[in-house]
């Protein structure tokens, strides 16, 4: 990625800047490029969220049920493991955004700290799922927990700046949707790719401590590889300038809070992404103490989700341009809730078909819900920066990332809590062979089922408020604050 001449002599660090004038800066993205972008810094940027969904998916997945599988952590702790690292995100985030949005540096704004990034997931990843192991469980506990503060530092290092970037590349909604389509094809690859793989890879080693530890390691260097692809495929995308006087972020953040469009859209997709984590991490639970069948399982499941979430994003974005994006997000989002509800509340070991076709219908929701929310979220930036002038793409970005990881975290910590409300057994570390009792069970099932239902109905009377669903055909009036 490079910034434009002008851009590039300037040095120093400034937090929160904003144009010297109220005259929207200049934008170099969209002209450099014609009409539409180029399907290799498409593909390039897309390439991304391979890393991104892979990190996101392995801890959601994997990481709780290791730890009190594996590792013998009791469910309480291993919740207070996933969440208190991304408690303290929440609040760095938008910090990193703020900062993002304002760096100057030869290489850009966006560049440096992905490349920090890079370089912290390649020495900190590896170590997640290979820990020291201490006789008390507790000391183990915070040395996972120390690795994901770590690891959640260096994704979020790589991912705002990432996710600031389809605002500053092109100034046309459509061709966001295409770029997003990329993105969501990528980002299903790499859920498939970890959801899927990671049992398998991890049985291939010799499961236990060694099999995961190889998975890690497996893991890092394909989520290293994609990130490297990202920065060097997009270093020659044309980027909105940055800006140029200085705003407090007590006033950012307050001009953010404003922008009507993105807090409603921001609310809605933390909702989903809190069903979503609470759905991830409850899985392996599931087939091992609902459908009785063996790890490996999740493969076939996340093969049915992934696979159909890449097969339905073109029907998707053609629904998005007859319908507009909000009422085909939120026929995405119905379908998911009332699928998952279904599917799960009534399915027994007996009923692999059933959940098999319920896999299915969920990945098309799925499919719908990632390529849409992605896709408003550069609209309701653009929107802000059309009013105010300002270019804070990553500041929007830092936001909405933390409400991702809030999402995700209070997910799994909520299977957590069911699981101790319902007296799970850990068993000398044999949790797969351990006899749970009835509470522990249903515990189960309202984490897989109930939980992720809830919060995509709940997230759907705020998508029906977004304020852009038809702002190329009709013109949006002014929905944010101005400085």
């Amino acid at each position: 990625m490079s910034t434009d001449a002008s851009s590039r002599q300037l040095g120093g660090l400034a937090l929160g800047a904003a144009p010297e004038s109220g005259h929207e800066p200049p934008r170099t993205g969209a002209a450099a490029h014609g009409p539409d972008l180029p399907v290799r810094l498409q593909v390039a940027y897309g390439t991304g969220s391979l890393f991104t969904s892979i990190f996101g998916t392995l801890p959601q997945v994997v990481l709780l049920f290791y730890m009190t599988s594996v590792l013998g952590i009791a469910p309480a702790l291993a919740g207070a493991v996933v969440l208190v690292p991304k408690l303290f995100e929440v609040v760095f985030d938008p910090l990193l955004g703020l900062w993002s949005d304002s760096l100057r540096t030869p290489w850009g704004r966006r560049r440096p700290l992905m490349a920090a990034g890079v370089l912290g997931i390649a020495l900190s990843m590896p170590w997640l799922f290979n820990p020291v192991v201490y006789q008390d469980s507790s000391a183990t506990a915070l040395h996972v927990g120390l690795i994901f503060f770590a690891c959640t530092l260096a994704y979020s290092l790589f991912f705002v700046p990432y996710l600031a970037l389809p605002t500053e590349m092109t100034d046309r909604p459509d061709v966001r949707t295409r770029l997003m389509a990329w993105r969501i094809g990528f980002l299903s690859a790499g859920v498939l790719t970890a959801g899927a793989g990671a049992p398998w890879i991890v049985k291939w080693a010799g499961s236990g401590l060694h099999g995961y530890a190889v998975m890690g390691w497996i893991f890092t260097a394909i989520c290293v590889v994609a990130m490297v692809i990202t920065l060097a495929g997009t270093a020659d995308a044309q980027l909105a300038s940055p800006n140029t006087r200085t705003l407090g972020i007590g006033r950012q953040l307050q001009l953010v809070r404003a922008n009507r469009p993105f807090v409603l859209l921001a609310a809605a997709y933390g909702l989903q992404v809190c069903g979503q984590g609470a759905f991830a991490a409850s899985l392996p639970y599931f087939i091992a103490h609902v459908l009785q069948r063996p790890p490996q399982t999740a493969g076939v499941f996340f093969l049915c989700v992934t696979g159909t979430a890449l097969i339905v994003l073109t029907p998707w974005v053609m629904a998005g341009r007859r319908l507009s994006k909000r009422t085909a997000y939120l026929l995405a989002s119905a379908l998911y809730a009332g699928t998952s509800l279904l599917a799960w509340t009534y399915t027994s070991a007996t009923d692999l078909p059933v959940m098999l076709l319920g896999f299915v219908i969920l990945g098309i929701g799925f499919g719908g819900m990632e390529l849409f929310s992605h896709a408003m979220l550069p609209d309701a930036a653009e929107e802000d920066r059309a009013h105010s002038g300002m270019n804070r793409e990553a500041l929007f970005s830092g936001v909405w990332i933390a409400t991702e990881k809030l999402g995700f975290a209070l997910g799994a910590g909520i299977v957590a809590a069911l699981l101790h409300w319902g007296h799970y057994q850990v068993a000398g570390g044999q949790a797969l062979t351990a006899l749970q009792p009835d509470s522990a069970v249903t515990a189960i099932r309202v984490a897989a089922a109930v939980v992720p239902a809830v919060m995509f109905l709940l997230s759907m009377p705020l998508i029906a408020r977004y304020a852009l669903a038809n702002r190329n055909a009709l013109g949006a009036p002014p929905s944010c604050g101005e400085p």
